[in-house]
């Protein structure tokens, strides 16, 4: 009784807000308390001068369910809470103005009438929606300004822009929510191998302490991407799921791992640049202008691989295969050469070593690239075989990776790199 004589007799329109705000967020309806206060309105006693400002209370106390949703997540789903925490926010102040504000000075007697109106169940439900639907149109147009709101509001603790995946535990709830969300991670963990290998490609050029240590931090984001979506995707697997989305798991599973393996290879080859740069060893001009041939098919093989990834693009995909073995062919041929460059004593052993295990790395990135590309095209088509495809590409079976091996040749030809 104490309770419904207080809704029936505050004088200010500011407690109305408090009431309504503090008895949703208790009993964490808007629904209920909407319902409760009609079920009041059945006295005859709740005008609507008093009806309103609880129902602007109640729309800030409904966001006390998003506030309980946001503890753990992310801060995007945080933000999200805050967003919607101001809408409602602003919506009330934005009435609380214009109704006892300008309402009161520039339309005193219509408002007048109106606070003394009788709140029935109808003049209830209509001014709900009336305050939802304004305070939507109104804040509309400003919807980047409510992102920045929400990004003063929940901000980032490294300013550095240093970003770390979190995979809500909540969306194993919805796998066909998770595999997309996993998708996105995985495209952000290929972003940054991207990254790595061609910071890493650039000091062969000459070494840099700087962008070693790039390399280095964006390793161990890539680990930490292996380590939280791999234990998502398993966390996933055990869940019941259509075809699609098992078929969907299984091949983002497989990509993760060579994701990471690129990581790793892109860092030894920061090492090498190192351990180079420490001995005041350098590849010859011609050594140099070789190899900037096959880093440059890398980048496109990477480029390729990546892309196809984001978007899903099988035929993108096949065009990674055929540049896969023109790299192999590449690394064959820069074996020979600098063989030959150690019989006219030109080169050292010592540097050969290193050109080797250069190489080696080089050919193992597109490797993965190629893993990646035909993961990409086994899981649009259910009957695919991995094994029966490699084997009809490389005994030129096919025309489309003919025409696309011999464009690469011509394009990545170590012909152009004479010094």
């Amino acid at each position: 009784p104490e309770f419904s004589d207080f809704l029936l007799t505050f004088s200010n329109p500011l407690f109305g807000v408090l009431a309504g705000m503090i008895f949703t967020a208790v009993i964490q309806s808007s629904s209920a308390s909407i319902g409760v206060l009609q079920s009041l309105s059945s006295t005859g006693a709740l005008t609507m001068g008093s009806a309103m400002p609880i129902i602007m209370g109640m729309n800030i106390g409904t966001c006390i369910t998003a506030l309980l949703s946001s503890i753990g997540a992310n801060k995007n789903a945080k933000r999200v809470t805050a967003v919607h925490s101001c809408f409602n926010l602003i919506g009330t102040l934005l009435f609380l103005i214009c109704m006892y504000g300008l309402g009161n000075l520039f339309f005193h007697s219509y408002i007048g009438k109106l606070f003394e109106e009788e709140a029935g169940y109808a003049n209830i439900a209509l001014f709900h929606t009336i305050f939802n639907v304004i305070t939507s149109v109104c804040l509309l147009p400003f919807t980047r300004q409510l992102e920045k709101l929400s990004h003063l509001i929940i901000r980032d603790k490294d300013s550095s822009g240093e970003k770390t995946v979190l995979l809500d535990e909540r969306l194993l709830l919805t796998p066909s929510f998770a595999v997309p969300e996993c998708h996105k991670a995985i495209i952000q963990m290929g972003s940054m191998a991207q990254k790595s290998l061609v910071e890493a490609l650039s000091l062969i050029e000459g070494y840099n302490a700087k962008t070693h240590e790039q390399i280095k931090h964006l390793e161990k984001e890539i680990d930490i991407y292996e380590d939280k979506v791999g234990a998502f995707l398993i966390k996933l697997a055990a869940k019941e799921l259509n075809h699609a989305d098992s078929a969907a798991i299984s091949k983002l599973l497989h990509i993760v791992t060579d994701i990471e393996r690129i990581g790793d290879h892109a860092d030894n080859i920061a090492v090498l640049m190192f351990e180079m740069s420490n001995k005041s060893l350098a590849f010859s001009p011609q050594a140099k202008a070789e190899l900037s041939v096959i880093c440059e098919a890398l980048k496109e093989v990477m480029s390729i691989t990546f892309n196809a990834l984001k978007t899903n693009d099988v035929e993108l995909a096949l065009n990674v295969e055929p540049l896969e073995e023109v790299i192999d062919e590449l690394q064959a041929e820069l074996r020979t050469r600098h063989i030959e460059r150690l019989k006219d004593r030109t080169c050292s052993i010592e540097l050969g070593f290193l050109l080797s295990d250069l190489l080696n790395g080089l050919e193992r990135i597109s490797d993965h690239c190629s893993n990646i590309a035909v993961t990409i095209i086994q899981g649009e088509n259910e009957n695919f075989d991995a094994h029966e495809y490699l084997h009809k590409l490389h005994h030129s079976q096919d025309e489309h990776y003919v025409k696309t091996h011999e464009y690469y040749e011509e394009k990545f030809n170590l012909s152009a790199a004479a010094v």
